[in-house]
């Protein structure tokens, strides 16, 4: 999703938190005789609520424990008179939902490629001593903050993020011809797109991309650009199950591997897409 999609998530995202606060504070203070010496401590605390704050989830985690431990009643002193009016009266998870990373569904910048190409997760790169390779560190993969970071292993010229999903199996397709070119997928729900020389002059005994294809899609030659892409989908669902109803519309986001350059040896074009195509 392009940067004026995300601008605009976030700051529908951030006005529907601060309506949330505002309710919850009248909740309470409607109810305040349920929270006796209390009620005080958790208007100050929603008070200092921020959206964008790095701990959000925690801090509404902890105001969820106050309510609860808060609760003191003379008139409805029962677990489940509180359970019914904290879901339904109160209905926490409303400002919950308002929370959503929307950066995560950002479009990547575009990276310049000028040589041999891999798709993968970032773990299979890693040196271990299982694989005969000595770590360059007392652990490479928390040393390189888990494929966010290749930098500490030497790895310049590479892009990783998220895939959403979490572990997948993907297709390549060249997008001229419809044909699947590779495949990859992750163990740790990650996706990167790494300058081959540089991952085998970090591991030499890397060969994913040969002994386990559908680890490691290889794009040999490869001179142009990479960018990652975050797609909207949505349908509705087939069957009825207890989650949801035959009918019920769904909507997600998915991330693709779109690049577009030429074989440098022939000069041949090179467009591709890397998408999600099992689990």
């Amino acid at each position: 999703m392009d940067k004026k999609w995300v601008e605009n998530r976030k700051t529908e995202a951030r006005e529907n938190f601060e309506k949330e606060k505002q309710r919850i504070k009248a909740e309470i203070l409607r109810f305040g005789k349920l929270f006796p010496g209390v009620e005080k401590t958790v208007i100050q605390n929603i008070d200092s609520l921020r959206y964008d704050d790095e701990l959000i989830w925690y801090k509404l985690n902890d105001l969820e424990i106050d309510l609860r431990y808060g609760w003191r009643s003379t008139n409805l002193d029962s677990p489940d008179s509180y359970s019914e009016w904290f879901e339904k009266q109160l209905d926490y998870e409303r400002i919950k939902a308002c929370c959503v990373d929307y950066e995560r569904y950002s479009d990547g910048e575009l990276m310049e490629f000028d040589g041999s190409i891999i798709i993968t997760d970032p773990c299979y790169i890693i040196r271990t001593e299982h694989h005969g390779t000595k770590p360059l560190t007392d652990n490479d993969w928390e040393s390189c903050d888990y494929g966010s970071n290749m930098e500490a292993l030497g790895i310049k010229k590479y892009m990783t993020r998220d895939t959403l999903y979490g572990d997948w199996s993907c297709t390549t397709f060249n997008t001229d011809t419809g044909e699947p070119i590779g495949a990859f997928c992750a163990d740790a729900g990650m996706v990167s797109v790494l300058d081959l020389s540089e991952v085998l002059a970090y591991n030499p005994d890397f060969d994913y991309h040969i002994q386990r294809k559908w680890t490691t899609t290889l794009i040999e030659n490869f001179k142009g650009t990479v960018q990652f892409v975050v797609k909207h989908v949505e349908g509705v669902y087939e069957d009825t199950t207890k989650w949801w109803n035959k009918g019920d519309k769904w909507e997600d986001y998915v991330v693709e591997v779109v690049g577009h350059g030429v074989n440098k040896m022939t000069g041949e074009p090179i467009n591709f897409v890397g998408k999600q195509t099992g689990f």
